[in-house]
């Protein structure tokens, strides 16, 4: 199964302003990407935190795409549970994958937050990942990944310029099988 890491960072790797989820400081062209991706798959991965930001929760829409939430806490969701189109799961990546290989899907996208690109890094099921830059920086908020020693090698497949200001829209082949996860060093 192919999955696509889609992800929209500041030039110092911020996912988030400060506390503060969503993507409200991208840009348009962000935005429009975001829109575009999505409509080509019909498979979105996420994190409960993304799922809460990206959705309101009073009136989800109707969807033609299955939405994988990632939680530890089904129960919270099961009101929103509606199986086909938006399905909450506590299994570990490998695992939804597997479910997914057997119900037919080839393709799909993972939209965040940060612990979730770093679970599915970390098992090596990134095939692709577009990251958009904005010329930003924040002091404060997530990284795009979590600070775990480890190691992906990427290929740079393409780079452009979205908008004036300066957004770049990179895309990366990750080198499957180079994932290396790391000792930490002890302090003494």
């Amino acid at each position: 199964m192919e999955i696509t890491m889609v992800v929209a960072t500041t030039l110092n790797g911020k996912i988030t302003q400060g506390d503060k989820g969503g993507s409200s400081w991208t840009s348009k062209e962000d935005s429009e990407f975001l829109d575009k991706i999505e409509k080509q798959n019909n498979l979105i991965i996420m994190g409960s935190k993304t799922f809460e930001i990206s959705y309101n929760l009073q009136h989800l829409p109707v969807s033609d795409k299955l939405h994988i939430i990632m939680t530890h806490n089904k129960s919270k969701y099961a009101n929103y549970q509606k199986n086909g189109y938006f399905e909450f799961t506590d299994q570990n990546p490998k695992e939804i994958i597997d479910n997914l290989v057997m119900r037919g899907y080839k393709k799909g996208l993972l939209l965040g937050g940060s612990s979730i690109y770093t679970l599915f890094l970390l098992n090596n099921l990134v095939d692709i990942i577009y990251v958009t830059i904005e010329p930003k920086m924040f002091g404060l908020g997530k990284s795009v990944i979590e600070t775990l020693p480890f190691e992906v090698n990427l290929k740079l497949c393409e780079v452009k310029q979205v908008n004036t200001q300066g957004t770049i829209l990179l895309k990366y082949k990750v080198n499957k099988g180079t994932i290396v996860q790391k000792q930490e060093t002890p302090l003494e």
